[in-house]
């Protein structure tokens, strides 16, 4: 009879741990909904933090689902760099879209950026555009780091613009999970499937 009444009194303690308060009935295991995500682009890079400084930790291809965790806005200003006493850089930071194959004067050679590869994109400014502003920034400058060097390529416009897309100070990186790894991809090459 004891051994009875016990199996009862476990029974209720079951049913009891499946109700809300308001008597509504619960799952056990209730879970957050995830959020999935497909990369919209080949050969996309994963940082270990939000933002071109983080270092790649793994790759993702087009098509790939991911998990993803949450969305974060990194600063990103403007970076100004003296290229004499008169001129002046004005940097912000990308992503390659395509490979590109760049002479560099320093180098005497023509080396190879790989699709994703994150660069400074800027343009030149001098005090007199004050006085007398042109209607486009024509001239370029293009800074990227290669064997652990940091190089510079300047030009007219058409001669070096790349394909590529700014990291605006309003992009959003999100936190994935693929494969068992985390990281963090940028915003643009991701598109959430049941937000």
């Amino acid at each position: 009879m004891r051994k009875l009444i016990s199996i009862v009194l476990f029974l209720a303690l079951i049913v009891g741990c499946n109700k809300k308060s308001n008597g509504e009935e619960v799952a056990v295991n209730e879970q957050k909904k995830e959020v999935y995500g497909v990369v919209t682009a080949t050969d996309v890079n994963v940082r270990n933090k939000p933002g071109l400084k983080g270092k790649v930790i793994f790759q993702v291809d087009k098509n790939d689902t991911v998990i993803v965790y949450d969305s974060i806005f990194p600063a990103n200003k403007e970076i100004v760099k003296k290229l004499d006493s008169i001129w002046e850089c004005h940097y912000s930071e990308a992503i390659l879209k395509a490979d590109w194959k760049v002479y560099v004067k320093e180098l005497g050679d023509t080396v190879f950026l790989p699709k994703g590869k994150a660069i400074l994109v800027g343009y030149t400014w001098c005090e007199e555009y004050n006085k007398n502003p042109p209607e486009e920034m024509e001239d370029r400058c293009v800074e990227f780091k290669l064997h652990g060097k940091t190089y510079t390529v300047e030009g007219h416009i058409e001669e070096v613009c790349p394909s590529f897309t700014f990291i605006d100070e309003g992009d959003r990186w999100y936190k994935i999970k693929k494969g068992g790894k985390l990281g963090y991809i940028f915003g643009k090459f991701v598109r959430l499937l049941n937000d």
